[in-house]
């Protein structure tokens, strides 16, 4: 339920968007010289996963400073990547683990506590796998379901990725005939859209259902190498469907995240958040140099920050060594504040900030 607590206003476009932005403000802020190299990492690879366990330890205040009070195990569970900014970010390069990063340097301190406790640091939670797993299962088939019921992908277009990659696969096989059995059982439906959208989700109950059996499968068959940390591939890459998870997830790339609806949204989404970013920033870095002397716009943009993360903010500050820290520490806030959006009141944020009437 908490995994994805951290995701940015529109998604994985939002994070795209938050990393451009620094990008080109650290360069020309002149900020890339008094900051570390983690903390510059950690603001040019915004991530929503990192963002969760900031908001899990920080950012909820609920009259003390443990946030959530969350179990070490359960905080452990949602870091898919162990590893910092800098050891991270390798890509496909890398060890599983390697591939993104987990913490910002601002939890460092929570990170390194939490996972020598439990005796794992620099490897994952045995129950992380599951997870991401979980995740894969519940989204590969509902954003094929999505565009069906958006009329992006048809179903024959799934049918045709599934020839496609599988001529051999015995799962593509069993699939496809399963197909073949839900079109003849709803055939004398007529609508021809709401037929599509009835077996296709069908067909999502029957793929997760056998997803759900291949992870059980494979984390029995590697519990050992999980257990020890060197188990090196996600659930869903080690069992038999991995080829139609891969095709899923490609088919709703190409069909769905590239259609001109998604590139309209996008755009709106690169506007907004370029806006809001630069708002907040200006304003904060104002009252960080200069408090009470700072322009009446910034005061007023500082008073727009919720509280939570006002208190979080000032905590931080006390705990700079330099400059640069407080920077950092208030970039930060600003992403905390605008990451922390839904899509709608991003918008509307920016409306009232742009004097644009509905």
């Amino acid at each position: 339920m908490i995994h994805d607590l951290g995701n940015p206003p529109f998604g994985h476009s939002g994070e795209y968007i938050i990393q451009d932005f620094f990008k080109e403000y650290l360069k020309k802020s002149g900020y890339d010289n008094i900051l570390t190299n983690i903390q510059k990492e950690d603001l040019l690879c915004f991530d929503g996963n990192v963002q969760t366990f900031r908001i899990l330890r920080k950012l909820q205040y609920l009259g003390d400073k443990d946030s959530y009070n969350l179990t070490y195990a359960t905080l452990a569970t949602i870091m898919k990547y162990p590893t910092n900014s800098v050891e991270g970010n390798k890509k496909d390069k890398g060890k599983l683990i390697e591939r993104k990063f987990g913490y910002f340097d601002s939890e460092k301190s929570d990170y390194d506590k939490i996972f020598e406790e439990m005796g794992i640091k620099g490897k994952r939670h045995p129950i992380t796998f599951l997870l991401e797993a979980a995740d894969d299962i519940a989204y590969c088939v509902a954003d094929i379901e999505d565009g069906v019921q958006k009329k992006f992908i048809t179903l024959q277009d799934l049918k045709n990725m599934l020839k496609k990659i599988g001529r051999k696969s015995l799962e593509v096989q069993e699939l496809l005939e399963k197909i073949k059995e839900y079109e003849e059982k709803n055939k004398e439906i007529e609508n021809s859209s709401l037929f599509e959208k009835i077996v296709v989700q069908k067909i999502k109950i029957y793929i997760q259902g056998k997803m759900i059996q291949e992870v059980i499968k494979s984390f029995i068959k590697n519990e050992e190498f999980i257990l020890n940390g060197d188990f090196n591939k996600e659930l869903l890459d080690d069992g038999a469907y991995k080829e139609i998870k891969d095709g899923l997830k490609n088919l709703a790339k190409n069909k769905i995240f590239q259609s001109k609806e998604r590139v309209f949204t996008d755009i709106l989404a690169a506007k907004v958040l370029r806006k809001l970013l630069n708002i907040f920033i200006e304003g904060m870095i104002d009252w960080l140099n200069n408090e009470e002397e700072a322009s009446l716009t910034s005061r007023n943009i500082r008073v727009l920050i919720s509280e939570n993360y006002i208190i979080n903010y000032e905590s931080e500050l006390k705990e700079c060594k330099n400059k640069g820290d407080e920077i950092y520490t208030t970039l930060k806030l600003c992403v905390d504040f605008i990451s922390g959006m839904t899509d709608q009141f991003a918008v509307d944020l920016y409306k009232k900030l742009q004097g644009i009437s509905e």
